[in-house]
């Protein structure tokens, strides 16, 4: 059974048409030759850009008399891989082309992260593009997907290409008659049959699928005619590094879709650190890929952070979740909902068969400190030994516990500091001392150990505090700094040239200001005297693509990530866009510039 809905016009861009099902085998490639055959009887240039070799004799014979793009061959891991080939398609620029799997994750290698990515390209370029899908690979309901039917699905596509496709054809069969074409081997091999069966492929999965792929057609239906409605009301969810904020952003994605407005996901950062923090990240292209927005905030105390933001923007509903706590009085949540009586909250249960045990242990060796430590040990004991015999003893403490301020004021780790107190008093006892009595310099040695660990396990926090200070002075400066210089501008010429000059001072790298193509309020700042890499045509195409999606791009972007800078939109008060480009020529950009980054660009969206 196939459904058709056919949705928004856009000028100047190609359109995206989507065969949408709930699970291999249901006839989406089928029906997207199909389409195309009848296309090409009709004497439209159509051309098959990629589809999925499944060995299906009936899926097969309906590409006889299509073109066929080649696919690209990149090799990985000593492995050869077949990818789309989105230059050779660029090239040959047909009418309508044919992209099987929108979902699929392109190799290393490749052009784009992903295939969505390229299709996006694609559109851009005013080509139509035929795709398919299956509902379990939607970014909003990859959560669900997991938790009813225990299948993990990694490669998922951003809601808004499903949101804003032309058009979306359900292609719908039976749970039964998919069985029997299963077992009948029309969808994959004997050898694959029976684990499928035992697995992903039970009547029960593939009904909760079915009607996923049902609803969210509908869905679709209603977004579209209720797409001039818009509602000031706006959504926040408050994240957090754990791993359970991934649902926390995904319920407030969904709800924002059924109040017709955005979300913002709020993120406080009480320490910047050099350190990266894969998590936050992760949950920061997730916020992206849903359509929300990030806002990272600064300081220690969280809870009057929110409640003030809260409060400033005027915000009714608030997406968190439950915090574990013994006692339910000193939960978070417990504590805003007293601060905020009149909000909305929505409390996302945490699922505590998911919990995993922190690791108390958790040591990474740094091997040229370790080395520098084996270097001083072995100064150290000489000295010891020397000093012993002139019975300097109180010059021995004292030389160890100035080594140990030194080591522990350095390290980047508590086990550096074990190391130094456990040989220094080692040695203090075994050279510095002639004493006969075995049970003295059993207590001799544990007294140093004790007092040599408290000693410099409170230098080493003390050392940390100050890094931690610094860094955090740092972005506050240029948060500062940049504050204050814009307020003082009086045109967009002058707040351009702010821009540049605190962004460069306080990244050290390139800086670019992208308006528009040939626009010359284009403003730019070096680092070096290098050739400039934002005059590349291939640099400024990506700038223009950034500036008309209102999406990042570039280097550390699931985006055109051959980029040699990483591109971020910027949304003016007068409802313009803007791309501030940052170069990543000598380095990606680090977890530190990463959040610094995203504290300073909605100063710049509010003075533009």
């Amino acid at each position: 059974m196939i459904r058709k809905y056919k949705f928004m016009e856009k000028k100047n861009k190609g359109k995206l048409k989507i065969f949408f099902g709930y699970s291999a085998g249901v006839g989406k490639t089928y029906a997207m030759l199909e389409a195309a055959q009848l296309l090409k009887k009709q004497q439209v240039d159509v051309v098959v850009g990629y589809y999925e070799k499944h060995q299906r004799p009936e899926t097969e014979k309906l590409l006889k008399g299509l073109e066929i793009i080649p696919n690209k061959k990149i090799e990985y891991k000593n492995n050869l891989y077949e990818e789309f080939d989105i230059d050779k398609a660029i090239a040959r620029k047909p009418a309508i082309i044919l992209v099987d799997e929108l979902a699929h994750t392109n190799i290393n290698g490749s052009r784009n992260n992903k295939r969505y990515l390229d299709i996006l390209e694609l559109l851009d370029l005013g080509i139509d593009v035929y795709t398919t899908m299956n509902v379990q690979h939607l970014e909003s309901v990859n959560d669900i997907v997991t938790n009813k039917t225990l299948s993990n699905v990694r490669e998922t596509v951003p809601d808004y290409i499903f949101d804003n496709a032309d058009e979306v054809e359900l292609v719908d069969i039976d749970p039964k008659d998919l069985l029997e074409r299963l077992k009948s081997g029309k969808i994959y091999n004997k050898e694959r049959i029976t684990t499928a069966l035992e697995n992903f492929f039970t009547i029960k999965n593939l009904n909760i699928l079915r009607e996923m792929s049902l609803r969210q057609s509908a869905d679709k239906i209603l977004k579209f005619e209720n797409k001039n409605i818009e509602s000031n009301e706006e959504v926040v969810v408050l994240i957090t590094p754990s791993p359970s904020s991934q649902k926390n952003i995904r319920e407030a994605s969904r709800m924002a879709e059924l109040k017709h407005t955005t979300f913002t996901a709020i993120y406080v950062e009480k320490e910047i650190s050099d350190k990266p923090n894969e998590q936050m990240k992760n949950h920061m292209d997730l916020v992206e890929k849903l359509g929300g927005k990030l806002m990272i905030l600064y300081g220690d105390d969280v809870l009057s952070i929110v409640v003030n933001y809260i409060k400033l923007h005027k915000i009714k509903t608030i997406v968190l979740g439950a915090t574990w706590s013994k006692f339910r009085s000193r939960a978070f949540e417990t504590k805003l909902m007293t601060l905020l009586p009149d909000n909305d909250f929505y409390i996302v249960p945490y699922n505590q068969k998911k919990i995993t045990k922190r690791k108390i242990f958790n040591i990474k060796f740094d091997w040229l400190s370790t080395l520098k430590l084996v270097l001083a040990v072995g100064i150290l004991m000489p000295i010891y030994y020397f000093l012993s015999n002139d019975y300097y003893n109180v010059l021995c403490v004292l030389f160890y516990f100035v080594s140990l301020l030194i080591v522990s004021y350095k390290s980047n780790n508590w086990i550096y500091i074990f190391i130094a107190a456990f040989s220094g008093s080692l040695g203090y006892i075994l050279l510095g001392q002639n004493i006969e009595l075995v049970w003295v310099k059993v207590m001799i040695f544990f007294v140093m150990l004790i007092m040599g660990l408290f000693y410099g396990w409170f230098v080493y926090k003390y050392s940390r505090q100050i890094n931690k200070s610094n860094k955090n002075n740092k972005a506050l400066l240029a948060m500062n700094i940049l504050t204050n210089n814009l307020l003082s501008c009086k045109n967009i010429d002058e707040k351009s040239k702010v821009i540049v000059d605190v962004f460069n001072s306080y990244f050290n790298r390139s800086i670019y200001l992208f308006f528009g193509l040939e626009n010359k309020k284009n403003i730019f700042k070096l680092t070096n005297d290098k050739d400039n890499i934002f005059q590349d045509e291939k640099e400024q195409v990506i700038m223009e693509w950034v500036r008309k999606n209102n999406k990042n791009a570039g280097n550390g972007t699931q985006t055109l990530m051959s980029s040699l800078a990483r591109y971020e939109p910027i949304k003016s008060k007068k409802n313009e866009t803007l791309v501030l480009g940052i170069s990543c020529e000598n380095k990606r950009l680090s977890y530190h510039e990463l959040v610094l980054l995203k504290m300073l660009i909605p100063i710049l969206e509010l003075s533009l």
